[in-house]
C-alpha cells in the first residue's frame, strides 16, 4: 500500500516460500525481502534506525514477541510506528522510548499500535 521496500521475517520455509509466492503474484516482488531465518538474530543484524514500520506477531507461546520489543528500538527511525498482537490474557513490556495507545482487545488478542520516539531507555 505505498511503502517503497517491505521485509519479511520469516522462520518457516513453506510460509517464507507462500509469501514470496504471493509478492511474484501481486507483483510487488521487486519492492519487497524475504528473510527466512530468526527474527530477533535479524533484528540484532540489522542497520540502526532503519525501519519505518514493524508489525509484530510471533505465535503466542513462542515467548518471542517481549525480547524482540526489547530488540527493536535499535533498529527503529525516530517515529517509527509498531504494531503488536499478543494473547488476551497477557500483559506487554513495552520497552524504553515506544508509546502504545491504548491497547485493545478482539475475540483471544490483544493489540495495539505504538509510536517509537526517537529516544532509547
Amino acid at each position: 500500500r505505498g511503502g517503497a521496500h517491505v521485509t519479511f521475517v520469516e522462520s518457516g520455509a513453506p510460509q517464507a516460500t507462500a509469501i514470496r509466492a504471493a509478492l511474484a503474484a501481486l507483483g510487488v516482488g521487486d519492492r519487497a525481502t524475504v528473510v527466512q531465518g530468526d527474527a530477533l538474530g535479524f533484528i540484532a543484524r540489522a542497520p540502526g534506525c532503519s525501519f519505518e514500520v514493524a508489525f509484530l506477531d510471533p505465535p503466542f507461546d513462542a515467548g518471542l514477541l517481549e525480547p524482540a520489543l526489547a530488540a527493536l528500538p535499535r533498529a527503529l527511525s525516530a517515529d517509527a510506528r509498531v504494531y503488536a498482537e499478543w494473547h488476551r490474557d497477557g500483559a506487554l513490556p513495552w520497552p524504553g522510548g515506544v508509546a502504545p495507545v491504548p491497547e485493545r482487545k478482539a475475540g483471544q488478542v490483544s493489540y495495539a499500535l505504538a509510536t517509537h520516539t526517537g529516544t532509547r531507555a
